[in-house]
């Protein structure tokens, strides 16, 4: 499989400084303050960098799990440790070019084992808004029956739902599209039927919605208001939505 192959090569540069703009999501105290976590989006993003993947040269180089889970181990202790968000999300995103050949090269090689550091890397690659290929490894993972580290007390589909509602969301106050990513998401769950709790679905119906209303796509959006309906009929929340699409839709066939 290919679809890592779309994270560029990486600069030593990466390994530095700089952290990427930002959605972090991944230490437990940090998933109970999403603004705050959020807010660290605007001090980063002049300073945004891309973490790419290392070419792999020799994959005689790469080491087995166990040696990739005792660095993580090491990892996390360091992370761990660090006082701030911002702190924490820079050594993550240092981190990521070790472990990325080895995350790369288990996709394409169509394994299927439990992965923990595969699932690790998903969840940084998010924390710091790589979501293109964060999501891209997030799905894969999702369809081999991931795990999720036990600090994190919600399986994979559901939480990548509410990763993505967050930064969706956070884009939304902003002005900003989430295409493709959310649609990306959105298909994901329809072709595999997640099984995750109904809030889930009106969750992602709902926000594409209101995504689509930004784009003035109203007949799309009133399809994935139904479907909230549909998939959570006693609390999808887009009673109003709902009629803010069809007030909009009556104003244009007018």
């Amino acid at each position: 499989m290919s679809k890592l192959k779309q994270i560029q090569a990486a600069s030593q540069a990466a390994k530095a400084e700089a952290p990427a703009e930002i959605t972090p999501l991944e230490q437990a105290e940090e998933h109970a303050a999403p603004k705050k976590r959020l807010s660290k989006l605007k001090q980063v993003q002049a300073d945004n960098k891309t973490v790419a993947l290392m070419p792999i040269a020799d994959k005689n180089a790469i080491g087995s799990l166990a040696n990739y889970q005792t660095a993580m181990k090491v990892d996390l202790g360091k992370i761990a440790n660090q006082k701030t968000i911002l702190d924490k999300l820079k050594l993550k995103q240092s981190f990521l070019p070790t472990y990325l050949p080895f995350v790369q090269d288990y996709v394409e090689s169509g394994d299927n084992y439990p992965n923990s550091i595969a699932v690790q890397v998903a969840i940084w690659l998010l924390d710091i808004n790589e979501i293109e290929h964060g999501l891209n490894l997030a799905l894969h993972l999702v369809t081999q029956g991931q795990k999720m580290p036990d600090k994190i007390k919600r399986h994979l589909p559901t939480f990548l739902v509410d990763e993505m509602y967050e930064w969706a969301s956070h884009l939304l106050k902003e002005d900003q599209g989430t295409s493709p990513y959310l649609e990306q998401l959105v298909d994901a769950m329809e072709q595999g039927d997640w099984d995750v709790h109904p809030l889930c679905w009106s969750k992602a119906y709902s926000m594409l919605a209101k995504h689509q209303v930004r784009n003035a796509d109203y007949e799309e959006a009133l399809k994935s208001v139904i479907k909230a309906e549909q998939r959570n009929p006693e609390k999808h929340g887009v009673k109003g939505l709902k009629a803010e699409i069809e007030k909009q839709l009556k104003a244009l066939a007018e």
